[in-house]
């Protein structure tokens, strides 16, 4: 039982000498977990904004018809397809 009361004081007084210790360790537990959260907070809230944002070329909503998709593709027209007699001629008019 001496023991046990001998190691009793024994802490008491480690507690006494390590008190502001003590605190400073806590309150800067404290901030860390605070910290943390705050940044999981973001790190979520950026996921979010990635996650709902829209394509480049997709231009709904701001004023067009319809989504519109672009290819990455050129296409080209063949010249065995173009009437040679539907081509149009600009015509040049001056005025006087």
């Amino acid at each position: 039982m001496d023991d046990y009361k001998s190691l009793q004081i024994e802490f008491e007084k480690f507690k006494k000498d390590h008190y502001e210790e003590r605190m400073k360790l806590q309150t800067e537990l404290s901030y860390l977990k605070y910290f943390f959260r705050k940044m999981n907070k973001g790190k979520s809230d950026l996921s979010h904004l990635l996650s709902v944002q829209k394509h480049t070329t997709d231009k709904a909503g701001l004023g067009y018809n319809k989504k519109t998709t672009f290819s990455k593709k050129t296409k080209f027209a063949s010249s065995k397809r173009v009437n040679p007699n539907k081509v149009y001629k600009k015509k040049y008019i001056v005025h006087s």
